[in-house]
């Protein structure tokens, strides 16, 4: 039988809760499966009952000993397989409801209204669930309340950035000049291409963003549209900087 064949024989909740009834008892005469389908569904007469059950026993779930009703080995497969269906559900309910689908939402209209490609896979990130793009450069992630990994961070005075050029040297010899993203606090920079993307993302849906850093060392950016710790809007933007080492800071800059 066809796995949708099936769950239409026991969607009706009065021959499932036969199917489950002879599971539990192994077998089960036929005033008590009236006793059990009783509260589930009233039954006007014993008509009701005799169709459901003849429709199991047609389809070969359950067979008839004399006067005695028994479980199938079709119908303890069935049984399986609705349970099995039931606890996939339960756990899909969980993740709609819960912080991995909204990480996926967020990954996929900021695919959409960027053009950047994001894999749909979920990252381990510090015991966060994280979506990254194909390049490893942002990530979106979800905070919730637990907050504790990014404790170092300090959040940046958005009208301190500005943007510097940087030269680099290509396997030519030729020097090539690059933006990069400054901040008088932090050592180390962003690619603005990459800031820009996820700060108008930001701005157009959820308005005013705020971004965290480490000014001590090379981390990842954090840019958020809520304040760090507070409830609400757990959704952040996560984006790898351009760390540049100190002593060729004007020749040849490097990622990390």
């Amino acid at each position: 039988m066809k796995k949708k064949d099936i769950l239409s024989l026991v969607a009706n909740s009065t021959r499932l809760t036969i199917i489950r009834r002879l599971a539990a008892a192994r077998k089960a005469a036929y005033s008590d499966l009236m006793d059990s389908v009783d509260y589930i569904q009233p039954l006007n007469s014993t008509g009701n009952l005799n169709y459901h059950i003849n429709f199991l026993l047609k389809t070969e779930i359950i067979r008839k000993d004399g006067s005695i009703y028994r479980l199938t080995d079709n119908g303890q497969e069935i049984l399986r397989f609705v349970e099995d269906t039931e606890d996939r559900w339960q756990e899909l309910q969980r993740s709609l409801s819960g912080d991995i689908m909204n990480v996926l939402s967020y990954a996929e209209q900021f695919e959409d209204e960027t053009g950047i490609k994001m894999e749909k896979a979920a990252i381990d990130f510090h015991g966060f669930d994280m979506i990254m793009d194909e390049n490893r450069i942002i990530g979106i992630l979800h905070l919730g309340n637990d907050i504790k990994v990014f404790e170092e961070y300090s959040l940046l005075d958005s009208d301190g950035f500005s943007i510097s050029k940087r030269e680099y040297a290509n396997k030519d010899g030729s020097l090539k000049q690059i933006p990069l993203l400054c901040h008088p606090k932090l050592e180390y920079e962003l690619f603005p291409k990459w800031f820009g993307a996820v700060q108008d993302y930001l701005e157009r849906n959820l308005g005013d963003v705020l971004v965290y850093a480490i000014p001590g060392k090379p981390s990842p950016f954090l840019l958020r549209a809520d304040e760090l710790g507070r409830d609400g809007f757990g959704i952040s933007f996560v984006v790898a900087p351009s760390v540049v080492d100190e002593k060729l800071r004007n020749i040849t800059p490097s990622k990390e």
